[in-house]
Order: C-alpha cells, then structure tokens, then sequence
C-alpha cells in the first residue's frame, strides 16, 4: 500500500490463514490511470509474519475480452507493469509455463514479479520433493533454471495475458504512441465464457462490441451524419435493450451514401429511461481489394473542420514535424463520424481514460509529464498550430472529406496500396469462402 494516501485506507481484523490469529486487513480503492478502478487488499500477521495482496477490479466486466501478446527483448520490459485479475489467463510461451485464471488472486505488479514469485512458489516444495518424489524435483529443478533464465539482461521470450472480463492491462511504456512490442486484441466471448462469468447472455449480447465501443464516439458528429445525408423515411426501428439500465429501449438505424465515398450504415440508440445514447457508423458495401491511407497537412480552420469518417479497421497517426506524437491502434476508438478537430478531441479523451499506468500515483515524473506534453500539445493543435493526419484503413472503409472537389486538394494525399498477406490474416479475409 505504499505511495498511497492513508486516510482512504480501511482497516479490518480478519483470521490469518496460517496461524489462525487475528491480523490486519487493509483495503483501498484505487484508480489506476488510464485503466480504471481496483481495490488493492493487503493482510499483515503480527503473530507468524503472513502477508499476502490481491487486487480486485472494481468497475464491472467490460464489453469484450482482452488478449495482449508482449514480446520481450530487453530487461526493461521486466519491469513493465501489470494489472491481471483472477480470470486471467498468463502464459509464457518459450518455457511453456502456465497461470490459469481462477488458481490465483489478482495481481498489480511486474512482469518480473509474476516471473520471481512463480520461482518462490515452485522452490518452496523442492526439499521435501528431493526425498520423497526425486524424479519430480529434478524435472521441477530443471524447469527453475528455464524461469531463472528469463531474467537476464537481454531476455527473448513472449508472454500471453488473457483476461475475458477485460479487467487486464499491460503496461505500454511507449504511451500514447502504438508499443512495437505489445499487441492488444480486444475480442468478443464465446457463451461458455459468458456462462462462466455468470452473465446473462441476452443482457451480454446487447452490450456486444460494438455497441459499447460505440459509447465513446461523438454522439452529436453522428446525428449530424444522418441529419446531412438521410431522410426520415430511411430510418429503420428495431426493439433494443439498453446495456446501462437493461431497459427496453429502440435502436434507430438508416443506410445513407456519402458523396464521393460509398453508403454507410448509421446505428443510434437512446434510452429514454436513464438517458444512455450510443452510436455507430459501419460501411456497407463489400470488401475493397486494397487499402486506403490518406494524409492530411491540417493547416487552419478550414482544414479542422473537414469531415471524417473513421472506420473500426482504420488506425490512425497525429505527426508533427516528421514525429508521430500519437499513434491510434486498429480499434481503439472504433468507428466515428466526426471532424479533424472532433477526431483530436476523441484522442484527448481517450488519453484521459483508457490507457493506463500514464499518470497519477502509479506514475513517475518523468511519465506524468510525457503525457501532460501531449495533451497540451494536442490542444494547440485544436487552436490552429499545424500538424498532419493520417489515417489508414486496410479495407478503405475511412474517408476524409476532400473540400476542393473536383480540384485537386492541394492539403491531403490520398494514397492506395496492396494488403500484405499479414493484414488479410488478421482482417480473416484469408478464412472467407465465397
């Protein structure tokens, strides 16, 4: 519980698992920055010196899984930071070691941490091992030295957290650029993982994916989508429940055409019971046989206020000077209608609540100040100070609205490419059959 504030701490006494003796229970709730809410539980025996932590995800399950593959390469990302709940499941690929979810509690800690306590517990057991299963310590002995090995200064070994609550995190020390070594798969779960979670799966399906990425987006750049390109007898009606308050709620949808750009499907939902409102905007169409990337030297106002439609396969990059200052990952935003100056707002939003350990009392100075830079520099960048946009699709489904039509535009290049084989892969676009 060091480094937090002592006056939120609550104290209980509570029974130690070893000695059955009173010992003490501190409780605190915690915001870890750019994540969310946890409640970090540590025990102290006075009597036999037990002590053990666990942490505790505080917000709900979120919408859809996570999956993180991290590659390291240097000592460190040893000490990159990690929240992982008890449902997570750990792996490190290399030496084929294991932490099912449910066998431990939660964890905020290192990499290094989850490495060297899985050692301690290991050789805890080795004496007794030695004399009565001697083929079992040996094994055992000789998979301590594969774990003893993974910790040294230039280690090269890929680890796998995944979490179907969505509770997990691992640190992108790169923050808010993309981190070369980490890959972030939000997907979404299986019945049996919503059983297992014990959710409804009715209630799970309406906050599916996207609906909830949806959450997030610019409710007023969407209604404006649909305002500009749609008419009343377009709109679509369909029984929705809403995933606030599980109420019945109606999910308005309309297929719309967006000059020099192709239809769009616009999803919008408001509850009138407790207020929630989501929207949504997919593209329709099939899948184009190449991507699209566009750049933009956003130079004033004009510029600013150009449209955007940002798909959920597109990602995204704020460059300055040649320097990307943020770089926005395939999904992490989903998909948006809005304006450069909209976009930008988006970023700062997101930077403000959903990456993590870039702030507050998890972070050092030097972090802290890292992201103050950004933000502040993303503000300027709102009031006029230039920048480039880009913004690359894969499927071509993101558009930026070109303002000297049918001139050329003398601010944005809009260039089209061949998807790797790579690309096609993880769009499943290898796995269609048609």
């Amino acid at each position: 519980m060091e480094g937090f504030d002592a006056d939120n701490v609550n104290e209980v006494e509570s029974m130690c698992p070893s000695c059955h003796k009173n010992g003490l229970t501190r409780m605190l709730m915690v915001k870890v920055p750019y994540f969310k809410e946890v409640i970090v539980v540590s025990f102290d025996c006075p009597h036999c010196n037990e002590h053990n932590t666990s942490v505790q995800p505080a917000a709900t399950i979120a919408a859809t899984g996570s999956n993180f593959l991290l590659k390291v390469t240097c000592k460190q990302d040893l000490q990159r930071r990690i929240v992982k709940s008890d449902a997570a499941l750990f792996q490190i690929l290399e030496v084929e070691f294991e932490i099912p979810a449910n066998v431990q509690p939660g964890q905020f800690t290192t990499l290094e941490g989850i490495i060297m306590q899985a050692i301690t517990n290991l050789e805890m057991l080795q004496p007794d091992r030695k004399t009565h299963a001697p083929e079992q310590y040996e094994a055992i002995n000789a998979f301590l030295e594969k774990m003893r090995g993974l910790l040294t200064d230039e280690p090269n070994f890929t680890v796998i957290l995944d979490d179907p609550t969505g509770n997990s995190f691992i640190e992108n020390p790169h923050a808010p650029s993309k981190d070369p070594n980490l890959t972030h798969t939000p997907y979404a779960r299986s019945d049996d993982q919503n059983l297992a979670l014990g959710l409804n799966l009715a209630q799970e399906r309406a906050m599916a994916p996207g609906n909830k990425a949806a959450a997030i987006m610019n409710n007023d750049a969407a209604e404006n989508l649909a305002e500009k390109f749609t008419t009343a007898g377009d709109i679509m009606e369909l029984p929705s429940i809403c995933p606030s308050c599980q109420t019945n709620g109606v999910n308005r949808m309309c297929i719309t055409s967006i000059p020099h750009f192709k239809e769009v499907i616009i999803m919008a939902f408001k509850c009138d019971h407790c207020g929630f409102k989501s929207t949504e905007v997919k593209c329709g169409g099939e899948i184009a046989d190449h991507g699209t990337r566009y750049i933009l030297n956003v130079a004033d106002e004009l510029d600013l206020n150009r449209d955007v439609l940002k798909s959920d396969t597109a990602s995204a990059k704020i460059i300055e000077n040649g320097e990307v200052l943020v770089g926005v990952e395939t999904g992490t935003l989903g998909g948006m209608f809005t304006t450069v100056e909209g976009f930008l707002n988006q970023v700062r939003t997101q930077l403000d609540g959903v990456m993590p350990f870039s702030a507050g009392d998890s972070a050092d100075a030097a972090e802290r100040t890292k992201m103050l830079q950004v933000v502040a520099t993303l503000g300027e960048f709102i009031s006029g100070r230039p920048f480039t946009l880009v913004i690359d699709d894969p499927v071509s489904n993101s558009y930026v609205q070109d303002i000297y039509v049918p001139d050329p535009d003398p601010q944005m290049t809009v260039e089209t490419y061949t998807r790797s084989t790579e690309q096609d892969d993880e769009l499943g676009l290898l796995d269609m059959r048609v």
